[in-house]
Formats: C-alpha cells, sequence, structure tokens
C-alpha cells in the first residue's frame, strides 16, 4: 500500500542504490572528457514575482488629478510591500501601475498595467504632476524626484532633522505637494514635509527652505501654502502662521506680529491647530481643522475679514472635523469631513452650504481621505469599506441626484485578474492553469496556461445572496481535471476544465443542503472530495454519483464538529484536524484491509496513546503520518511513536496535482513575505511553477497578493537548489529507474525529455562549472 502511495502522488524518489563511486566516477566522465552536448542556455537564479489585482491598491490615500485630466492615487504609508503608484490617463478606464519592477505585479498581456520606474524605489508619500509636464514622486526617504517631460530625472533631497536615536526619516519626508501658479503660466511647487519646507521656482532652484527641530509633536507641520497674493501660510497644532517668507511667518492670532487681525473676533486663536490649507478661485483663503479643540473651517475673505464655519450647524449634522480641502470649480470649496462624506460651499446666492453622503453614490465608506474636482467630476477616495477594501470614485457633477454618475474603482470589483488579495485556497490543474478562490467574497480567478484570466464572480457561479458577503473557502482539482469549490453556506459546485462546463453535483440527501457552512475542501489522492464544515463533513465519491455524511458532534469520531482540514494517509486511512479548540485533537477513520467497517479514533495531546503534537498531521514520502513533535503514527498499536531523526518528515514531498514539492525548500530571494512552506496556502502548475497564498494567516498581508517561484533549471527535486540529490534523479531518469520527474525543472534543454544532457547540466552545476 505504501509502494502505491508514491504513486498516487507521482514522487517518487529514486532510490540511491547507485555506489557512491560508481556517481564519482561518472561525474569525472563527463566533466573532464570534454564531452559537449547541445544545452539550452543556462537559466538565472529563481524568478520570484507578485501577482495581484490590477486595479487600485488596496487602501489608496492621496490623490491628485493633473492638467491633462489623469488621475495620481498613492497608497496609505504602510499598506503595500512594494512602491507604487496608479495613475488613470485621462479618458481611459483602466489604471496603471507605476512601480520600480515589473515582478511587482507580473502579468500577461492586456492584463498588464505595471510601467517600470525602477527610480521608484521607496515607498511614495505624494505625487502630482505640473503643467509642465513633470512629474514630482515624494519618497519616504527625504528625498523627491522629479521626472521631466525628457525622461531624465532630478533629485531633490529635504533637510534631515536626525538627533539622538530617534529616526526622522517619516517625518523628514514630503507627505504633501502645492503647485503654486504665478501670473506668467508657469509653477512654483511647495515641498511640505512634517519637519522642513522647500519652495522651488520653475526652473528647480531652492528659494527657500525651513526645517523644524523640535521634537514635540505639536511642531509637526501638518500643510503650507504660498497664495496668490504671495502671502506664506504654515499650519501646526499650535495654531496658523503667516509672513512675507517662510523665514518670518508668525501665528495670526499674536496681535504683535499680526496686528490687521487684532480686532477681528474670528481669527484663528494661538493652540487652535488647523491641518489643511487651500485658496479657492476667487482668492479666499480657506483652512480646516481635523485634530482636537474647536474644529470647523476658518476662510479669510478677500477683504481681509475672518469668517468661521461650524460644520456640524451649516451643513446638515456634518462632523466638525475637516480631513482635506479641495477648490470647486465655481469659486467655492469642497470639504471632506470626519465620516460625513462630502460637503460644498458655493458662493452663489450670498453663499449655500450642501453635504452629500457617499450612501446616496454608493460608495460603502462616509470617510473620505482625499479629493479634487477636475472636468465636471469631483473625484475622491475612500476609507476601507467592509469587505471591499478603500476605493477610487469619479463623481460627475450636475448629474441628477436621483441617479448620480459616478465610476468606482475598487481593488477587487474593477480587476480583471485576482477578484482579490485575499486568497483562502488555491489549486493548479492539469491544463497548466491556476485556480485561486477568495476568501472575502464568493468568486474564484482562474489564471490559464496561456497567461488569460477568467473570473468566476456571483453569477457565473449561480451563487445567491450578499455579493458582499461569503466566502468560497476551498478549491480543488482531481485527477479527471475537474475543479470543486466549497462556498460558505452555498452548495458545492464543479467544473469540468476539459469542456469548460459547470457539472450538475448529486442533489438528493445526504448531499449538502445550500446552506452549509464549509470551513475548507480536501482532494484526496484516489479522487475522493472531502467538504468540511460544521456539524457535518461531506465525501463525494470518486465519480461523483454519491455522498456520504458524518457528523462532526459524534465525540467519538471527530476532534470537534468544526472540521478545517483532512489528510489521507499511505494506508488510505483519512485524518481530521481543528484549530478551534485550545487542547490539540485529531482522529482517524481506518480502513479495514479486509474490507470490513472502518474503525474511529480519536487523539488528544497527552493521552494514552503518547500523542503529543499540535492540531495538524503531515504525511511522507512513505505515506506515514507524523505530527510537529516529531512523532510517526503506529497503525498496528494505535500509538504515536517519537523519532529522534525527523529527516523525512522535514524532507516530506508535499503532495500536489501536478507533483510533489519539498517541506524543505530554499526561499533565497524571494520577496517578502514568503520564507516558508505552508501546503494548504501553496500550489504547484503544470509547468513546475509554485504559487504560494497571500493575505492570510500565512503570509500575514492583504497586500501580498500571489507569491510564485520559477521552477529552477537542473532542481529535479523541486527543494529550490541544485545537489547530489538532483545528480542521483537526473541520472536515475536517463537510466529508466526514476519516474515522475519528467518536469520543467529536469528538461533543461526544452525538448520534452530528460537525458544526457540533463545530467550533464546538473552535474556541471554540482560541481561549481556552471
Amino acid at each position: 500500500m505504501l509502494k502505491e502511495f508514491r504513486k498516487l502522488y507521482a514522487i517518487r524518489l529514486f532510490k540511491k542504490r547507485l555506489f557512491t563511486g560508481t556517481l564519482l566516477g561518472l561525474m569525472l566522465i563527463f566533466l573532464c572528457s570534454g564531452f559537449q552536448t547541445a544545452l539550452a542556455q543556462e537559466e538565472t537564479p529563481p524568478d520570484w514575482y507578485r501577482i495581484r489585482a490590477n486595479s487600485v491598491p488596496y487602501m489608496p490615500q492621496d490623490l491628485t488629478v493633473d492638467s491633462t485630466g489623469a488621475v495620481w492615487v498613492t497608497a496609505s504609508n504602510g499598506s503595500e510591500y512594494d512602491p507604487g503608484v496608479w495613475r488613470l490617463p485621462s479618458g481611459e478606464t483602466r489604471f496603471q501601475y507605476l512601480t520600480n519592477s515589473r515582478a511587482n505585479n507580473w502579468l500577461e498581456g492586456d492584463y498588464n498595467n505595471v510601467v517600470e520606474k525602477p527610480q521608484l524605489n521607496e515607498e511614495i508619500n505624494y505625487v502630482v504632476r505640473d503643467k509642465a509636464g513633470n512629474a514630482w514622486y515624494a519618497l519616504d526617504n527625504r528625498t523627491v524626484l522629479v521626472q521631466k517631460p525628457d525622461d531624465s530625472w532630478l533629485t531633490i533631497t529635504m533637510e534631515n532633522t536626525q538627533s539622538g536615536f530617534t529616526d526622522t526619516t517619516h517625518v523628514d519626508s514630503v507627505h504633501t505637494i502645492h503647485l503654486i501658479d504665478n501670473q506668467d503660466g508657469s509653477q512654483n511647487v511647495l515641498l511640505v514635509a512634517y519637519k522642513s519646507l522647500k519652495h522651488l521656482d520653475p526652473s528647480f532652484n531652492v528659494a527657500e527652505t525651513v526645517a523644524v527641530y523640535s521634537t514635540y509633536n505639536n511642531d509637526l507641520i501638518q500643510d503650507a501654502y504660498i497664495d496668490s497674493q504671495g502671502r506664506h501660510w504654515m499650519a501646526n497644532e499650535r495654531g496658523l502662521y503667516q509672513g512675507s517668507t517662510m523665514y518670518d511667518m508668525a501665528l495670526v492670532g499674536d496681535p504683535v506680529y499680526h496686528p490687521e487681525y487684532t480686532n477681528d473676533p474670528e481669527v484663528p486663536q494661538e493652540n487652535s491647530p488647523i491641518t489643511c490649507i487651500m485658496e479657492d478661485a476667487s482668492g479666499n483663503m480657506w483652512f480646516g481643522n481635523s485634530t482636537y479643540g474647536t474644529g470647523g473651517v476658518f476662510c479669510l475673505t478677500t477683504g481681509d475679514d475672518w469668517v468661521y464655519y461650524n460644520l456640524s450647524t451649516v451643513a446638515n449634522g456634518s462632523s466638525n472635523a475637516v480631513n482635506r480641502l479641495a477648490p470647486a470649480s465655481d469659486g467655492g470649496m469642497w470639504f471632506a469631513p470626519n465620516y460625513s462624506g462630502i460637503v460644498k460651499y458655493s458662493p452663489a446666492s450670498g453663499g449655500t452650504w450642501t453635504r452629500t453622503t457617499c450612501a446616496s453614490l454608493g460608495v460603502g465608506s462616509e470617510q473620505v481621505l482625499s479629493l479634487q474636482e477636475h472636468g465636471g467630476v469631483l473625484w475622491f477616495v475612500v476609507d476601507v469599506a467592509t469587505n471591499y477594501g478603500s476605493g477610487v470614485h469619479g463623481w460627475t457633477l450636475g448629474s441628477r441626484k436621483e441617479d448620480p454618475q459616478v465610476v468606482s474603482y475598487n481593488y477587487r470589483k474593477t480587476s480583471t485578474t485576482l477578484t482579490s488579495h485575499r486568497i483562502n485556497s488555491i489549486a493548479g490543474d492539469l491544463s497548466g492553469g491556476v485556480w485561486f478562490a477568495a476568501y472575502d467574497a464568493p468568486s474564484v480567478a482562474r489564471l490559464k496556461a496561456d497567461g488569460t484570466w477568467v473570473q468566476y464572480r456571483e453569477d457565473a457561479m449561480g451563487l445567491p445572496g450578499d455579493p458582499s458577503s461569503g466566502s468560497v473557502t476551498g478549491v480543488g482539482v482531481d485527477s479527471r481535471n475537474i475543479a470543486y469549490f466549497a462556498p460558505t453556506r452555498r452548495a458545492p459546485l464543479a467544473y469540468d476544465i476539459n469542456t469548460e462546463q459547470w457539472l450538475d453535483l448529486p442533489s438528493e440527501s445526504p448531499a449538502p443542503p445550500a446552506d452549509t457552512y464549509f470551513y475548507n475542501l480536501y482532494v484526496d489522492p484516489l479522487d475522493g472530495k472531502w467538504f468540511l464544515g460544521a456539524n457535518n463533513v461531506y465525501h463525494l465519491n470518486a465519480d461523483n454519483s454519491a455522498w456520504e455524511i458524518f457528523d462532526t458532534n459524534d465525540a467519538a469520531k471527530f476532534p470537534d464538529y468544526r472540521i478545517q482540514y483532512a489528510l489521507m494517509d499511505g494506508e488510505e486511512n483519512i485524518w481530521f484536524m481543528t484549530t478551534f479548540i485550545s487542547t490539540p485533537k485529531v482522529s482517524v477513520r481506518k480502513k479495514d484491509p479486509e474490507g470490513g467497517d472502518p474503525t474511529w479514533h480519536v487523539f488528544t495531546r497527552g493521552d494514552a496513546s503518547g500523542f503529543l503534537g499540535g492540531p495538524r498531521l503531515y504525511v511522507d514520502k512513505n505515506g506515514a503520518v507524523w505530527n510537529t513533535a516529531s512523532q510517526t503514527f503506529d497503525s498496528e498499536t494505535n500509538t504515536w511513536v517519537t523519532q529522534t531523526d525527523a529527516t523525512l518528515f522535514n524532507t516530506r514531498p508535499m503532495p500536489f496535482l501536478n507533483g510533489g514539492i519539498p517541506a524543505n525548500m530554499v526561499f533565497d530571494g524571494a520577496p517578502v513575505p514568503a520564507n516558508q512552506t505552508n501546503q494548504d496556502l501553496m500550489t504547484v502548475n503544470a509547468q513546475g511553477d509554485i504559487y504560494f497564498c497571500g493575505g492570510m494567516v500565512w503570509l500575514q498581508s492583504i497586500n501580498a497578493g500571489i507569491v510564485v517561484r520559477r521552477p529552477v533549471m537542473g532542481d529535479v527535486s523541486r527543494d529550490g537548489r541544485i545537489d547530489l540529490a538532483d545528480a542521483v534523479l537526473s541520472m536515475g531518469a536517463l537510466s529508466g529507474k526514476t519516474t515522475g520527474v519528467q518536469s520543467t525543472p529536469t528538461d533543461v534543454t526544452g525538448d520534452g525529455k530528460v537525458d544526457q544532457a540533463e545530467s550533464i547540466y546538473v552535474l556541471q552545476k554540482v560541481a561549481g562549472l556552471r
């Protein structure tokens, strides 16, 4: 039975029956005789890359619109693994992804939205494009990069206020860029960091520089501005400052320095925090506060009168804290109050205030983070909404209130690749494709062998219910190339990949009802499908003709009523596992070798069986069951035996439909955070590419997407390295004594077979001659 187990997984490993001396002799012959074989060009070390949604980021933060109408978006600090900017060119419907390497989202054909800019090698805080066509990128490393229209680059370095051991890199880096219009049509640029300002003229000369060396947060610069009258403004949590230059600014509420405002009762006083500054088209200056204190909005009119507005009063119950300001085309101003949608001030008819909730625009969050009007469209970014993440939205102004025209971009809903970055389950098929089941929406994405994508969302999968809720908790493919799906609170689904048709599964009892809550799906080596859930486990036989149901509330058979994992060992016993309980338990349904009824056993850590492991079990290449305490299961005595040599466990080939991947594969060169194997969140396609799920417990980030490792040429064992084991396997394949290694990593020449050329290549690599 154990011998058959190896066949089932197509992972037979060549028994090292060759004498070491014979092997070394052959190596000397091959390496020293000068024998030449036509080989493919040596490949580079393993390529690692990500696959992600090809829309906006999961957490967009700042948005700007340039003079051409292109929309530029940056991501929230710390939310991305790789640096990037997202740009929607005017008139187009898909965002580009500007990043330092295409490997940050490797897609093919029309799905590829990457624009490579190697210079963007650090996180980007803010981006804006001026009228002259210069793109300004504020990096989170004290530099601002300027890409000129001729594609040359200029670097501007901000002040370094580091003192002592406190790292000030982030607060020294620019967080806002203002373009200041000049009368001749050119633009000056004001770079705003929390601890410094730089004012540049149209020729990139620095006109003014100011640095803040105070260590108090109250002194961090929240915003700054130079208005159309040449007045300089700066805001922090101590108040609002004004001067004729950056060097002579003083609090506007200080009568010594600003006697012109002494008798104005609504002038911002000392310790009235201001966090955003903007000038409207009429020349009025607006100042908002999003922190503490009185909140609200101050306006300095063109007649030098100060006016204070309480948004809670004038804007229909809006929050009085303001996140962002943006000038309106009618001479008014747009406001983004805290969790209150969008507020507009219009100067017509003596000044009117209106408030629009995001819900009325079909947007799921009321927290607007940034906004800007251009060409009759108000573009805005909202904070994370339940399930769907943040989004970028364009509201066509003037559209009917009853039917607002809004175009929305979301990292999931408008992606044409992955339907989510939180991939709960993944499976390779026999046609070269890979299937990705979304955790936070009932949908599946499919990457085909030719690089094209197919999405199966709620309607395509025939899944009723709220599309913003639910999940596809498991996906698996059997040896007939049929894909199976376990959606939550919906009936199981099956898709014939060969015929591209949905299949009807048996619906008669004991088939799972439509409201079953599934945790996972396991396809065993005999093509049995195990749908694992709460209260019941369902088994669909190999030919999909009959269901079998198991009551998981039976404590004599199952470790818990919630079953998450299943595993078949080399004796065709099926094991059940859960992580929901504090004291680890596992159970097994043992097959009777004589054809009698199966027997059940439950093992609890510390019981008489000697079980000391955790909640998960694994199978080695011989079909033996291991736990994490280096114990193997003795099927004769139903006890657990501690092993002093865990080599078989540590090097076990994790079985997949397209072959095995060693559990101890190396991760040299892997992108963060891929650093270990986890069979539940991995698969391998027919070409030998290994896929790792991101955004779940293992990779710890919703933005990791899918991490992919391309095969290593000559790495027959698929452990990420080329060593003596590969030489043994390749020579075994050449002699016909090793089967199951006819894979892309083995076929160095690409001629579809493993022969002398492959053996020479591997031996030369082992000897360090390549």
